[in-house]
C-alpha cells in the first residue's frame, strides 16, 4: 500500500506535536519536583530539540502548537547558558511552571465549550 504525500504530511505533523505535548508535560514534572536537577532538564531539553531538528519543519495551524515550539526553543536557549545551575533554575521553577500552566490552558481552551448554548444558537437559526 502507498500512501499519498498528504498522508505523511499527516503523520509527520502528529508526530512532531505528540512529541512538543510529550516534552511539556515532562517539563512540568521535572519543574514541580524539587529535586530534578539542572543536568536533567538540559538533557531532556537538547535530545527534544534534536529530535525537532530530524524531523524536518512543519507547517503547525495550531496557536497552541505554535507557542509550544518557540516556549521549548526559548527556553533551550536559556538553559544551554554556561551559568546554568541549580540556583538559576531554582528562581526560573515558578515562572516555567506559570508558562507551562498557560500552554496547557490554551490547548484545552477549545474543549470547554458548553452545547447548551450550541443547542439554542443552532434553534435560533431555524426561526428565521
Amino acid at each position: 500500500m502507498r500512501y499519498t504525500s498528504r498522508q505523511i504530511e499527516q503523520y509527520r505533523r502528529r508526530k512532531y506535536i505528540s512529541l512538543l505535548e510529550k516534552t511539556l508535560k515532562r517539563l512540568y514534572k521535572i519543574f514541580k519536583n524539587p529535586a530534578s536537577e539542572p543536568s536533567e532538564l538540559r538533557n531532556r531539553l537538547q535530545n527534544t530539540i534534536a529530535e525537532l531538528e530530524k524531523l524536518e519543519d512543519l507547517r503547525l495551524d495550531s496557536e497552541h502548537a505554535r507557542h509550544s515550539e518557540s516556549y521549548l526553543r526559548e527556553l533551550y536557549g536559556r538553559v544551554r547558558a554556561e551559568e546554568f545551575d541549580a540556583e538559576a533554575m531554582e528562581e526560573m521553577r515558578d515562572e516555567q511552571l506559570g508558562a507551562l500552566n498557560r500552554l496547557q490552558k490554551m490547548k484545552n481552551r477549545n474543549s470547554y465549550s458548553r452545547s447548551r448554548q450550541n443547542r439554542r444558537a443552532a434553534t435560533e437559526r431555524w426561526e428565521d
